[in-house]
């Protein structure tokens, strides 16, 4: 079973390699989608953050006063809250933030939408034989599952977060679950929440609820899949970190000439193992 696994991921990666340089025009411009992403992304995030800031500062202020006063219980982040939002000022400073916040996580979310939609139509249509995959319908039809696969796993996503919250909560009001624990069990959600997004759009030619069922039933081939993916994405972007210790162009440069490459390969592979799996059949 391992020599077959073996021989099948390494056929996968010879396809996606040959798909990669034949498309290299595409490929430059998932590229460029992700290039345009991630300044759009740094973007909000220093747009919405000197924004929040001040609104921020007088929040933690009033919570640093508060915390004193309340013993640790289960509802003791709820007591604090209550507490904070009572003071008029520092309740609108808390209204400002999560108004603030709401916006920044909306254009985050319309920008995911835009260019990494793009991204992932490029990756279908790289590995895609079929030459209508470039017709309005199949493009309309894109469109409508990306984005609606987009929002259930945007709202998977809030609500971990908001499992997450309550997990801290918990684990500093009774101790039942360590603060490491309650982050681990996050990560691995989010390892497992990254598997199916993932590979919900690598099948995006194949009805939801169907692309679940076969990477269910194929989890453990999709799964080496992913996690070489992983592997790749961690090694080329954590030595882009590395580098800015030498220079502070290199992580820039580093990023644009082998991560954001490396990035567009993964969702060729990634849609390729799907097709070696015989999930992707047009419907």
């Amino acid at each position: 079973m391992i020599r077959l696994y073996t021989s099948e991921i390494s056929n996968n990666i010879s396809r996606a390699v040959s798909l990669f340089i034949v498309h290299w025009r595409l490929v430059l411009l998932s590229v460029f989608a992700d290039l345009f992403f991630f300044i759009v992304l740094t973007k909000i995030h220093v747009e919405f953050f000197l924004k929040i800031q001040p609104h921020l500062n007088v929040v933690m202020q009033s919570v640093q006063e508060n915390a004193a006063k309340i013993q640790p219980s289960f509802g003791a982040v709820t007591q604090l809250q209550s507490a904070v939002t009572q003071q008029s000022g520092v309740l609108a400073s808390y209204n400002a933030v999560l108004y603030l916040l709401g916006l920044m996580l909306l254009s985050l979310f319309a920008s995911w939408l835009v260019l990494q939609g793009i991204t992932w139509w490029i990756a279908n249509l790289i590995t895609n034989q079929k030459k209508s995959s470039m017709s309005p319908i199949n493009i309309l039809l894109f469109v409508k599952r990306f984005v609606l696969r987009t929002l259930l796993w945007f709202g998977v996503f809030i609500c971990l977060l908001a499992l997450l919250s309550l997990g801290l909560e918990s684990s500093v009001s009774s101790g039942f679950l360590s603060v490491s624990s309650v982050y681990a069990i996050f990560v691995f959600l989010l390892f497992v929440l990254g598997f199916f997004a993932s590979y919900s759009y690598a099948c995006i030619s194949q009805r939801l609820a169907k692309s679940l069922v076969f990477c269910v039933h194929n989890y453990k081939y999709l799964l080496i899949s992913y996690i070489l993916v992983l592997l790749l994405l961690f090694v080329t972007g954590g030595l882009a970190f590395n580098l800015a210790s030498i220079n502070f162009y290199l992580p820039i440069v580093w990023a644009v000439a082998v991560f954001l490459p490396c990035l567009t390969f993964a969702r060729v592979y990634l849609v390729v193992s799907a097709h070696e799996c015989g999930i992707v059949k047009s419907e």
